[in-house]
């Protein structure tokens, strides 16, 4: 179903397999073998010679073949289940691999707490948008057998759970399928674990088993024409009635791009190996497992938490909310598109936020005073400003300071952040920054286009660095890089000056920041 996939795989548009096909989309066998050595890392050794493992979206059975190659276990020990006959057409061959519907069907030696491990890659996206219409009946026998979809909503019945993602599903059959302490290892799609109204979902799997690792796969494992889907690997262990988990892995890998995805992968298993023995490095960190109640699981979200421990402890960590004197959007108006007006109001869009600060691209102008001009929205110099959405622009930590005398507005994705006793160039430094940045991408949803609310902006913290400092950063910016800016739009050479000595700027302030003074002195 999932590893070769029930649906058209991760990152397809929703409503495309209604016509009845079982499109795939494959998981790479690096990987496969990638997660099963992540869930070696947490198997009892009086288990290995008799593990009992089962997959229930097994696809052509590449977990399963990872579990062969690399733990020699035995045929009959290994179990799979795929509904797409043509798939599974070689794999079926095995001794207990079956056809049919992985989370309904009964099938023989297949039974609830009889497993040891529960592995794969279930299918991803809302249920009525991703089963075919040939399997429709199917809907139905899941609303009676799945209760996990209740706990996200006070509505029941058959057309709720069309609007349910199916891999939330095959979470909770897992954790039929495991026994009490048995493991369970899912790829699953960033909306799973970032999503706000799945926020019920995963407390709900808190309560029936812990959470032992959560590893994010490179990008580019799942990537390709019309796919692009954030996935991370998750691995719980079902509880019994004695708790053995006290703190949770959280492991990403920044590896060159250029690596290959086997090196990704084994980078990925050091990091858990190493949170194993209780320590953190360069690939992971260790959560509380406690402290996964009521929040995301991405990993982004708690390598943001964690950014802020590396700011000196001198310096106070305060809201940025407690220096905002006024924040707001720019107009929203239904139905309409603003008309150009050749000596109107400028208006300030995503588009025109570079790395050194704004450079308008489009030009636009609108009515003095219209709909698109309200007062309250209005620029002045000074302001900090924030695209609030947006892959290529929130998504690449664009923000700038407006710097001109000439009257602006702002459009309907841009934040204006008007400051009191604090520099707007030090904040837009700052938050330009690691430390920073990790702080934002830890709220920004992770899922779709990224977007950040107002009360997420007043909630990032700031360190409170002497005002003394605050201010040479200014005058470095007006001496260093704004003549350089200036000329950006017709001068290659003068962009890229430009840009490498404002990272300068943010490099020096996140050494001061982290404790380095002399930086800024």
């Amino acid at each position: 179903m999932g590893n070769e996939s029930f649906v058209s795989g991760p990152g397809n548009k929703k409503g495309k397999q209604n016509s009845g096909s079982l499109a795939q989309f494959f998981t790479p066998q690096p990987v496969a073998e990638g997660v099963w050595k992540i869930v070696r890392c947490y198997l009892k050794k009086e288990r290995h010679t008799q593990l009992k493992a089962i997959d229930p979206a097994a696809g052509g059975g590449v977990f399963l073949n990872a579990i062969a190659h690399l733990h020699g276990a035995r045929e009959e020990r290994t179990y799979g289940i795929e509904i797409d006959a043509k798939l599974a057409a070689n794999t079926a061959k095995r001794t207990h691999f079956f056809i049919g519907d992985g989370l309904s069907q009964n099938f023989p030696g297949i039974q609830s707490c009889a497993f040891d491990v529960v592995i794969g890659n279930p299918p991803y996206g809302r249920i009525g948008d991703v089963v075919p219409q040939m399997y429709c009946d199917l809907i139905g026998q899941w609303a009676k057998l799945f209760s996990v979809w209740r706990s996200n909503s006070n509505r029941v019945g058959q057309r709720h759970l069309q609007c349910f993602p199916i891999e939330v599903l095959f979470v909770e059959r897992a954790l039929q399928l495991a026994r009490p302490g048995g493991l369970i290892a899912f790829i699953m799609p960033e909306g799973f674990l970032a999503n706000e109204r799945l926020q019920r979902v995963r407390d709900w799997v808190l309560q029936r088993a812990e959470l032992l690792a959560i590893v994010a796969l490179p990008d580019e494992v799942f990537r390709g024409p019309a796919v692009h889907a954030k996935t991370a690997v998750i691995v719980l262990r079902k509880k019994t009635r004695v708790r053995t988990c006290r703190r949770t892995a959280v492991v990403t890998v920044d590896e060159h791009k250029s690596r290959a995805i086997e090196q990704k992968m084994d980078a990925l298993v050091r990091g858990v190996r190493m949170a194993q023995r209780r320590k953190g490095g360069k690939w992971s960190i260790l959560v509380p497992a406690e402290d996964f109640e009521g929040k995301r699981w991405d990993v982004q979200f708690w390598r943001g938490r964690q950014e802020k421990t590396s700011i000196d402890r001198r310096f106070n960590l305060v809201p940025l909310g407690d220096y905002i004197d006024h924040l707001t959007y720019g107009p929203i108006v239904t139905g309409r598109k603003p008309c150009h007006h050749k000596a109107g109001i400028r208006v300030i869009l995503q588009g025109d936020f570079t790395e050194t600060g704004l450079c308008p691209q489009g030009g636009l102008r609108v009515a003095k005073g219209g709909v698109y001009d309200p007062q309250r929205s209005r620029v002045e110099p000074g302001d900090l400003l924030l695209p609030r959405s947006g892959v290529g622009a929130l998504g690449r930590n664009r923000m700038a300071v407006y710097l001109e005398e000439e009257p602006a507005n702002i459009g309907c994705f841009v934040d204006r952040l008007r400051l009191r006793d604090v520099n707007p160039f030090f904040v837009w430094f700052f938050f330009r920054s690691e430390p920073g940045w990790k702080q934002i991408q830890a709220l920004i949803n992770g899922v779709g286009t990224p977007n950040i609310n107002f009360a997420e902006i007043r909630s990032l913290r700031l360190p409170l660095i002497p005002k003394e400092a605050q201010e040479r950063l200014e005058e470095r910016y007006w001496r260093e890089v704004w003549p350089l800016h200036l000329r950006r739009a017709e001068d290659e050479i003068a962009r890229q000056l430009s840009e490498e000595r404002f990272r300068g700027i943010i490099g020096d302030l996140t050494r001061f920041a982290c404790g380095d003074t002399r930086t800024l002195a």
